[in-house]
């Protein structure tokens, strides 16, 4: 009798124990795919930017890479495989092949974005919705300064901030980043336009409207 006892209670201590390792090793999934989400979106990731040189540039992908490593041996950890659907990942294989070697030039593609879309659709939902709602703070943050720093512009405010060319082409236009740092603003011939971080305002705009799409339009949702 006493003997069963213990049992129950190792086994139920087993368990938790199991259970609390699971949870973290999900978190660490979810941080490491919001990193990626967050990093790969930001305008200095795109090769010819001017907001970053030339040598920093080719560095800012390194965390990504960790990143990906870092859910490769979560996997391994657990001794569980990929909940890929064996059509999506041929298609993914395909679309990267296609990009790399027909439509895009050096900058735009590289092996860490098959990488990167293998890994999104192999994690689970409940990584991807961790990941999700972490990115939402992002772009709430940005978001909030980036309204701050239109208003300073605006105003003359005094918040700090460089100017630069918007991209190579921009600067035979005279199109420009206001650069204020956590918020990217393009002053050009349409006008003065809030892009968060990312590289230009409808890429901004686009991921916004989608969070209020899948959020039902409550802005109060978590």
């Amino acid at each position: 009798m006493g003997n069963n006892r213990a049992f129950k209670i190792m086994a139920r201590k087993t368990l938790k124990f199991s259970s609390g390792r699971h949870k973290t090793i999900l978190s660490i999934r979810g941080w490491c795919i919001a990193v990626i989400a967050i990093t790969s979106s930001l305008a200095f990731m795109h090769g010819d930017t001017t907001l970053i040189s030339e040598q920093v540039n080719r560095m800012v992908g390194i965390p990504n890479y960790f990143a990906s490593i870092i859910i490769i041996a979560t996997l391994f950890i657990e001794n569980k495989s990929f909940n890929l659907y064996k059509p999506l990942a041929l298609y993914i294989v395909f679309s990267w092949l296609l990009m790399t070697f027909w439509f895009y030039d050096k900058f735009s593609i590289s092996p860490l974005t098959l990488i990167v879309m293998l890994l999104f659709c192999g994690v689970g939902d409940d990584v991807l919705l961790f990941a999700f709602k972490k990115y939402k703070i992002f772009l709430l943050i940005t978001s909030a300064y980036g309204i701050l720093s239109y208003t300073s512009f605006l105003f003359s405010l005094g918040l700090p901030f460089t100017t630069v060319p918007y991209y190579s082409a921009g600067e035979s236009m005279g199109w420009t980043y206001e650069n204020y740092y956590l918020a990217l603003l393009v002053l050009s011939t349409d006008g003065l336009r809030l892009c968060g971080l990312f590289n230009e305002p409808g890429y901004f705009g686009t991921i916004l409207a989608l969070y209020l799409i899948s959020q039902k339009m409550n802005f109060k949702k978590d």
